[in-house]
């Protein structure tokens, strides 16, 4: 199956957050972290949730800004300090009906091997670690952090538009 095909048949997206919404560096300031998010990915994701595309954010990260971006763009399903992201992945595909082979994983690290590996389309961005990178069905030209989200989206788009 082809990347336009495995895209054409995404129902739910699925995200890591650090090095994959972000360009994966932190902040640390005395009231915590900070993290930088590009609004080009955010324009991205609304576009997939106009369309009745879940957008799921599950990372191993700590929760300082996830749940404030994640409130901005309109994503519901917000899973902070997870460790096993493929059980939390499956749990949310039960709960909204949507099939693995529907579901696409985006992830940079080892941590979103498994869910990347059962997912029906398979996502990272260039900077991800080789394990993942040779995983992955798709890698964004644009970096992470810089509109690699945006351009998956935009795929998503077009591939079920085709169809």
């Amino acid at each position: 199956m082809n990347v336009e095909q495995r895209a054409a048949r995404v129902r739910a997206l699925f995200l890591d957050v650090d090095g994959t919404l972000t360009d994966g560096r932190i902040y640390l300031f005395p009231s915590g972290v900070v993290r930088a998010f590009h609004t080009l990915d955010g324009y991205g994701l609304r576009l997939l949730i106009k369309r009745q595309i879940l957008v799921a954010i599950i990372t191993a990260a700590a929760g300082d800004g996830i749940g404030e971006r994640a409130k901005q763009l309109g994503i519901d399903e917000v899973h902070v300090g997870v460790e096993d992201k493929l059980a939390v992945m499956q749990t949310i595909l039960v709960k909204h009906s949507v099939s693995v082979e529907q579901a696409a994983f985006m992830g940079d690290d080892l941590p979103d091997l498994t869910a990347m590996q059962h997912a029906g389309f398979a996502i990272a961005p260039k900077t991800a670690v080789a394990a993942v990178l040779d995983t992955a069905h798709y890698v964004p030209s644009l970096p992470a952090g810089a509109g690699a989200v945006r351009e998956l989206c935009d795929l998503i788009i077009a591939a079920q538009e085709v169809t």
